[in-house]
C-alpha cells in the first residue's frame, strides 16, 4: 500500500466515524429529549394533583370558617331581634297599662 492509499483510507475512516458519531449523537439527543419530556410531564401531573388537593383543602377550610362566621352572625342577629321584641313587648304592656289607668280616671261622657 502506498502513502496515498493510506491517506485515503484514513480520510474514509474519519468520515465514516464522523457520520456514525453524528448519527449516535442525534439518537442520544432524541432519546434524552424524550426522557426529559416524560419526566417533566410526570412532574407537571404530580404538581397539578398536589395543587388540586391543596386548593380543595383550602376551600374546605374556608367554607368551614365562613360557615362558622355565618352561624355566629345569625346567632347575634337572632339575639338582637329577641331583645328588641322583648323591649317592644314591655313597652306595649306599659302603654296598655297606662291607657287602662287613664280610661279608669277619665269621666264618662253621657
Amino acid at each position: 500500500m502506498d502513502q496515498d492509499a493510506i491517506e485515503d483510507l484514513k480520510q474514509f475512516i474519519t468520515a465514516t466515524m464522523r457520520q456514525q458519531l453524528v448519527g449516535l449523537r442525534q439518537e442520544m439527543t432524541q432519546q434524552m429529549t424524550q426522557e426529559i419530556t416524560q419526566q417533566i410531564t410526570a412532574a407537571e401531573q404530580r404538581l397539578e394533583q398536589k395543587l388540586g388537593q391543596k386548593i380543595e383543602k383550602l376551600g374546605q377550610r374556608l367554607e368551614q370558617k365562613l360557615g362558622s362566621k355565618i352561624d355566629d352572625l345569625s346567632a347575634s342577629v337572632a339575639r338582637a331581634l329577641d331583645t328588641i321584641n322583648e323591649q317592644t313587648d314591655a313597652q306595649l304592656k306599659n302603654h296598655e297599662h297606662r291607657i287602662t289607668r287613664l280610661e279608669q280616671h277619665a269621666p264618662l261622657a253621657t
